[in-house]
């Protein structure tokens, strides 16, 4: 398995790529090793990859620096020049070597001496140990060769000056004096990581700056790229990207349906609350024609008993109204009466 990167031409290399390579077997023994499940593994970085994930994604203005990890047993660095990594080594020199020299010069066991390391500064004052000291120029003139092997032959005699700071990190980072007397020396510029955001702890970010690295890497690599990755865990891992697609889609459909639905239950709602409205008008009015009806029928029935005075009440006006006629007609018209009758008739008085 291997992991590529184009770089920008620096240096005597005009179309340069950093590749890192690995035995697909050993990064399965390994992934065996720290996890039960190989499946839960996302992505594999090597640590020199790591630690210039975490530098470019906390102090992407600084274009040039070295990378140190000081481990136990090993030494990994990385320098990255314009924002990007050209070149990742490591050397068999460590913090052991430290806890070993001073077991030495004080003739303790190990984990007595590894306890005095971390309990006092034993690089300068009274307490200076020599054993100690040359322990360290031991592990300053490994990481100084090792830099001036990579200016010879890929950088063009690059001045050591040009290299920017050297950021450490590891636990050796811990043992007191020992920044200080490697601040001392000349020919670098030794610095701490940056204080990790959100943590009021500056020493955080040295023990685990690898792991963060990782994680950022992680973050970062799209899933098409080369990594160091096995491909069975990669095809799982694009697996797994797909499947969070999918949910993420039927989340959303989700969500649609539930807006849907909400929005539909308000309109039924609406329509509800509408329809009692209505309702309740309709019943008014069926309120309003009862009370008319009851007021007819009461209109009815007080008819009903007033009409012989008022069928009274109109003969009385026709029976007055005929009077003031024929009083009207006897005003204007003179009658003359007479009687015709015979001889006989008058004398019988018939």
């Amino acid at each position: 398995v291997y992991e590529a990167v184009a770089l920008t031409p620096h240096g005597r290399l005009q179309k340069p790529y950093f590749v890192t390579i690995a035995r697909e077997q050993d990064v399965d023994q390994h992934l065996q090793r720290i996890t039960a499940r190989a499946t839960d593994v996302r992505d594999v970085s090597s640590f020199a990859n790591a630690l210039v994930s975490a530098h470019t994604a906390l102090q992407p203005s600084l274009r040039h620096c070295v990378l140190v990890d000081c481990g136990a047993s090993a030494t990994v660095l990385a320098i990255v020049r314009d924002g990007q990594q050209v070149f990742a080594s490591s050397f068999a020199v460590g913090g052991n070597a430290l806890v070993d020299a001073l077991a030495r010069a004080r003739k303790l066991a190990v984990p007595e001496a590894e306890a005095q390391l971390g309990a006092q500064n034993l690089f300068a004052g009274a307490q200076r140990v020599p054993g100690l000291c040359a322990a360290a120029d031991n592990w300053l003139t490994e990481l100084r060769k090792t830099l001036d092997d990579w200016r010879k032959q890929y950088a063009g005699g690059l001045a050591a000056e040009t290299l920017g700071p050297v950021i450490l990190s590891g636990g050796v980072l811990r043992v007191p004096g020992w920044l200080e007397y490697l601040q001392d020396q000349r020919g670098f510029t030794f610095s701490r990581w940056p204080r990790l955001p959100g943590t009021g702890d500056g020493s955080l970010l040295s023990d685990f700056a690898a792991a963060y690295g990782a994680a950022v890497a992680a973050a970062r690599r799209p899933l098409d790229s080369p990594s160091l990755l096995p491909p069975p865990l990669r095809a799982h891992r694009q697996q797994l990207s797909r499947l969070a697609k999918v949910n993420v889609v039927g989340v959303v459909c989700l969500l649609l349906a539930a807006l849907v639905v909400a929005l539909a239950t308000w309109h039924k709602a609406a329509l509800v609350v509408r329809k009692r409205g209505l309702a309740q008008k309709a019943e008014a009015a069926a309120a309003q024609v009862r009370q008319l009806e009851n007021l007819a029928r009461q209109r009815d029935q007080t008819l009903e008993r007033c009409w012989p005075l008022l069928d009274q009440q109109e003969r009385t006006l026709n029976l007055l109204h005929t009077l003031r006629v024929l009083q009207q007609g006897r005003a204007h018209h003179d009658f003359w009466c007479v009687l015709l009758a015979d001889s006989d008739s008058y004398a019988h008085g018939t």
